[in-house]
């Protein structure tokens, strides 16, 4: 019994230490998009001290931004990044979003444009049984859920976009998309070759 007292109370300290070590996302945030601060008119020794949170809201937006492209997260993650990006999107100012719209924008462009649609491969499969003289199963309650997410992902991009283009405009909107879209064609165009 002592013992697992000690480890309850290893794992509340292990706890502890890593809230206390994410505390400064919330700090930063809290600051830098809070209106009743300076608003970016210090000088000198002020606006070193206001670059650090920056940077690192920065990273967050990074971060966030690469974790939707990455090949191994699911459609779950994406869901939820995709709602962590429309909660930005809901609360930030026209102002705000403009520091931060290259990484929503080429969330929505990854999401819109390269993420592939599960429902063609699992069509294909079914199209390929079909010509074999296999039997074609039902849709597996996998391949169902898979389905609907990302049903649902593409929806919270397309809310997102439409929000998105609301506060920051249509001309600058389209200007980030294509610009963000030529790069990763680019980027692609290279891979093949």
């Amino acid at each position: 019994k002592e013992k697992d007292k000690e480890k309850d109370v290893d794992v509340d300290v292990d706890g502890d230490a890593v809230l206390e070590q994410a505390s400064w996302i919330t700090q930063d945030l809290q600051t830098q998009f809070d209106e009743g601060d300076n608003g970016g008119d210090a000088a000198g020794d002020d606006a070193v001290q206001g670059a650090a949170p920056n940077f690192r809201v920065n990273e967050i937006f990074k971060f966030m931004s690469l974790r939707i492209q990455d090949q191994d997260t699911s459609l779950d993650t994406q869901f939820c990044i995709l709602q962590w990006f429309a909660g930005i999107v809901i609360k930030l100012d026209s102002h705000s979003l403009q520091m931060y719209d290259y990484y929503i924008v080429t969330v929505i462009v990854y999401m819109l444009q390269q993420r592939r649609n599960p429902k063609i491969g699992i069509e294909l499969q079914r199209q390929y049984a079909s010509i074999e003289g296999k039997e074609v199963l039902p849709l597996t309650v996998r391949q169902q859920h898979c389905i609907q997410m990302y049903d649902k992902c593409i929806d919270l991009t397309n809310d997102i976009l439409v929000s998105l283009k609301q506060k920051i405009g249509d001309s600058q909107f389209l200007h980030q998309f294509e610009k963000i879209h030529s790069r990763t064609e680019r980027r692609n165009r290279k891979r093949k070759l």
